[in-house]
């Protein structure tokens, strides 16, 4: 057994080798180059192209950009939302601001009107002072039905 597989291989490498001497060198060129063609094609169907790549490359870009948009955009709408609300504030602080200067408009006429007022109450009780102080120092002279009067009012009033 072992002598004959030894002699099946010699008799078959001497037939691959008689069949290769009969391939005149323009068939084994394109035997070769066939070959070649079929490897190189291989190599190139299943290997992924520069091309390929870089499209992938750019859709991860462009995930990765539509999801910063998508954020700034969400940051802007917030920023919007809290302007309006900040106006809204202001443009209330604004009148509550105009409705307490006018409120002190008035009270600054009222308070104006009050002093005046003061003013000539503290000038005619003065004067009333000044009246009764001159009619307790001098005091007019009585006589007849006057001071008969005068003395009933007091007897009257006390």
């Amino acid at each position: 057994m072992g002598t004959q597989s030894n002699t099946d291989i010699t008799n078959n490498s001497s037939s691959l080798f008689d069949f290769l001497k009969k391939i005149d060198l323009k068939t084994a060129l394109i035997a070769i180059f066939f070959g070649l063609s079929i490897f190189f094609f291989i190599k190139w169907y299943f290997s992924p192209d520069s091309a390929s790549l870089k499209d992938k490359d750019l859709q991860k870009d462009i995930k990765a950009l539509q999801l910063e948009k998508d954020s700034i955009n969400r940051q802007i709408t917030n920023l919007k939302l809290d302007y309006d609300k900040k106006s809204a504030d202001l443009e209330a602080d604004e009148a509550k601001i105009e409705q307490i200067n006018q409120q002190l408009q008035i009270s600054s006429r009222q308070l104006m009107i009050s002093n005046q007022n003061l003013k000539s109450k503290t000038d005619s009780l003065t004067e009333l002072r000044a009246l009764i102080k001159n009619a307790e120092e001098n005091p007019t002279p009585r006589s007849g039905e006057d001071l008969l009067n005068s003395l009933k009012l007091k007897l009257n009033n006390k």
